[in-house]
């Protein structure tokens, strides 16, 4: 939604004036639907705030705040709502670092205005429940809130994940910037030791302990395993790239040598298969690369991708089939001549390569067209 900050104040005011603004009382939104939009309708655990309709329903020092933040290139916006005290503030930034502006008057408003009275949870404090074993708990969570089968499952390379660890009985959350202490205090459900927002745990359906809840977000965030990780996999479509770049010099090094001494020319077009797929998958690694990164904040909801993406997204699907092409006609030339043993091992191995950064890709939605 696009408006005005004017705008923005009679919504607010209609929302905390039971769908009524101004003098005359002209209704904006019917009263029932007010209440319905302010009740949470999806607990993502009934111990903890959850999600109302269009709204985020939270706890802050006490008091329960519905908020809404709002992201579009190059402005960033959130409205606050404090029903019971029927007070809302709307806040608007320009530029790409406004999110945590945002974030940081709101949080400094709320603290000044509505200050903690008493600490949110003490050590002392007696828990009379069987205590969780942390160390099942532990390791890299990332957000479940992006396109499984689409191309923008990319956004994950871009998203931070979060780090859970265990010290002293109490749980340990690590995030980009920062870390926070969780002490538990119900089977499952953790509350920080100084802000006081909580989190819980779920298990999938096998009882393992899979996804971490987080309090007035609908975002969640499920435990990946360490080949899943995103910081692996950066570091894989890195190795890929010297690879392929390392392939390309050293065929282009090999014609030269072959210039002195004969070989089949079967040989020949062996080599350049193999330095036309080095480059195409190295062009195709860089371009990506360069739009990705570009695009990454918006990339789960591009609803058509720019040309230069779709142009090169045909590139692994050409560089695969010269793959597969080379591979087949590789091991039946073997097996016919039954000569040449090392430079067919060495371009077998080679298409293997190839193929498997082929499933690498598809692996990623960036083998085919799928967006």
């Amino acid at each position: 939604m696009k408006t005005t900050g004017d705008d923005m104040a009679k919504f607010m005011i209609a929302h905390l004036n039971h769908g009524t603004y101004g003098y005359g009382n002209t209704s904006i939104l019917n009263k029932d639907t007010i209440d319905d939009m302010h009740k949470k309708h999806f607990p993502l655990d009934k111990n903890i705030p959850g999600v109302c309709y269009g709204l985020t329903e939270n706890y802050i020092n006490g008091v329960k705040v519905l908020s809404q933040g709002g992201n579009n290139y190059g402005f960033n916006s959130v409205l606050n709502l404090i029903p019971e005290d029927s007070l809302g503030f709307f806040i608007s930034t320009n530029g790409n670092s406004g999110a945590s502006v945002c974030s940081s008057i709101s949080m400094q408003f709320i603290n000044k205005y509505y200050p903690q009275t008493k600490p949110q949870i003490t050590k002392s404090t007696d828990n009379n429940f069987t205590k969780s074993d942390l160390k099942k708990l532990e390791g890299t969570y990332q957000s479940i809130r992006y396109p499984k089968n689409e191309l923008g499952k990319l956004i994950l390379l871009f998203t931070p994940t979060l780090q859970i660890g265990n010290k002293s009985d109490t749980l340990i959350l690590k995030y980009p910037g920062g870390e926070d202490i969780y002490k538990e205090i119900e089977p499952l459900i953790f509350r920080n030791v100084k802000k006081g927002d909580t989190l819980t745990f779920q298990a999938n359906e096998q009882g393992n302990i899979s996804y971490l809840l987080t309090a007035g977000s609908s975002a969640a965030f499920e435990k990946v395993k360490w080949y899943e990780n995103p910081a692996l996999h950066k570091i894989i479509f890195m190795i890929f790239s010297v690879l392929f770049l390392f392939m390309s010099i050293i065929m282009i090094l090999l014609k030269f040598k072959k210039k002195i001494v004969e070989e089949p020319v079967r040989f020949k077009y062996c080599r350049w298969i193999i330095f036309s797929v080095s480059i195409l998958n190295l062009i195709f690694l860089l371009g990506m690369a360069k739009e990705g990164i570009a695009l990454f904040s918006a990339l789960p909801f591009v609803p058509d991708l720019l040309p230069a993406i779709k142009r090169l997204l045909i590139i692994p699907i050409v560089t695969t089939i010269f793959s597969l092409g080379l591979l087949i006609s590789t091991c039946v030339y073997w097996n016919k001549e039954k000569t040449d043993f090392s430079k067919n091992v060495c371009t077998i191995v080679i298409c293997c390569v190839f193929l498997i950064f082929s499933v690498f890709l598809n692996y990623w939605n960036l083998l085919g067209f799928k967006f």
